[in-house]
């Protein structure tokens, strides 16, 4: 276990590398599967943005967080859609709002590789880490999320 107090490395620098290294393994996925999948690096992006608060988000939403203008969000989620990553449900409240989902596609092979990846990540850390260690660091990935995602830009 880490000794904070003692701990000299900088947030930028772990974050820098942590990032770093989740966009190696996603451009290594999705070149592995290239031949199949017409997934861009960019396409990804909006996936997990849509599937980590899958019914949240509408085409304004998105367009609103990224701060760029809804016809290049609306024309790559009709993409999305198309390829059969995304799905829309209307809303039962008010019709002219569509919420955005991520398909479970269990014949996809880039989404089977990136869940493979994510498993094996999860079974070195409770491997590696105590259940209690591995409760902390999840709790801890929630919150840099939250703080993050409250900082304007």
């Amino acid at each position: 276990m880490i000794n904070t107090k003692n701990d000299k490395r900088d947030i930028r620098d772990v974050m820098k590398k942590f990032h770093h290294d989740i966009a190696i393994n996603d451009l290594k996925i999705l070149y592995k599967c290239n031949a199949k999948s017409k997934l861009t690096y960019n396409s990804l992006m909006y996936l997990d943005i849509i599937g980590g608060k899958n019914g949240k988000y509408t085409a304004s939403d998105i367009a609103k967080i990224l701060h760029i203008e809804k016809p290049s969000v609306t024309q790559k989620l009709n993409i999305l859609e198309k390829a059969g990553y995304i799905y829309k449900k209307q809303s039962e409240e008010d019709k002219r709002i569509f919420y955005l989902y991520v398909k479970d596609n269990e014949d996809d092979q880039v989404e089977q590789e990136f869940k493979k990846s994510d498993y094996a990540a999860e079974k070195m850390l409770r491997k590696n880490f105590s259940d209690e260690d591995v409760s902390k660091f999840f709790d801890m990935i929630e919150f840099m999320g939250d703080v993050l995602l409250k900082q304007e830009v």
